[in-house]
């Protein structure tokens, strides 16, 4: 039986001498020659398709970033605007000779601006009525007096409506010591800095018994009606 050479080569503990190197690497080149041609069309195949897929995880990955940034983008602006927008609404609210029935019922209503950047194009809408207590907002006459139309509030801005009415009779003020009460109610409109429209709606009320009590000038906020955007 002869012996492999290549047998004798691994358990052999002598060195090789440099032609058996040199013979053993070309061995093994000829033999990697050999399999590269004999499959080349199979190598050209699976490496196209590590190409393909890399490129489809290449893309996923660029896509998956542009949106990320995007969206922390938006959110980043959301936040600025949030922060900076325009915020209107009522402030320091007061009735005067509600229950004297001796002349004339003043309310003073203050728009303000509570925000750090200008409200364009305000206008309010505003009603009064006396209604039993409590009473559905929704039931109320829409108001249709626009007291202010058009303007600019800047930051930290104010702007006073002064509404009258006849005074109140003796029975209507005894009422609004039980069960009615006088609801200042309406919208504030405006656009803010950013070009978004807003909205305030606000709901006042006096009388209603102990809980809004017709002592003194406040005007309370009424617990429903209050909402913005």
């Amino acid at each position: 039986m002869s012996a492999n050479p290549n047998y004798l080569y691994l358990i052999s503990t002598r060195p090789l001498k440099s032609d058996q190197h040199w013979n053993i690497t070309m061995s093994a080149l000829v033999r990697t020659s050999k399999f590269i041609h004999d499959f080349r069309e199979e190598i050209v195949a699976v490496g196209t398709l590590f190409i393909a897929a890399f490129t489809i995880i290449l893309a996923a990955a660029t896509a998956f970033l542009y949106f990320a940034t995007r969206d922390l983008v938006r959110g980043a602006d959301k936040t600025a605007e949030r922060q900076l927008r325009a915020y209107v609404h009522t402030a320091e609210n007061t009735v005067t000779n509600i229950s004297a029935g001796n002349g004339n019922v003043t309310f003073t209503i203050r728009i303000k601006n509570f925000g750090q950047t200008p409200a364009h194009k305000l206008s309010v809408l505003v009603a009064v009525e006396l209604a039993p207590f409590p009473t559905d907002i929704s039931t109320l006459t829409q108001p249709s007096t626009e007291s202010l139309k058009n303007i600019t509030l800047g930051p930290t801005a104010e702007n006073t409506i002064t509404m009258t009415r006849a005074p109140f009779s003796q029975a209507e003020i005894a009422d609004m010591g039980t069960h009615r009460a006088v609801y200042i109610y309406g919208i504030i409109k405006y656009v803010d800095a950013f070009g978004e429209p807003r909205s305030t709606k606000f709901c006042l009320i006096k009388g209603g018994g102990n809980q809004y009590p017709l002592a003194g000038t406040d005007l309370f906020i009424n617990n429903e009606g209050n909402e913005a955007t």
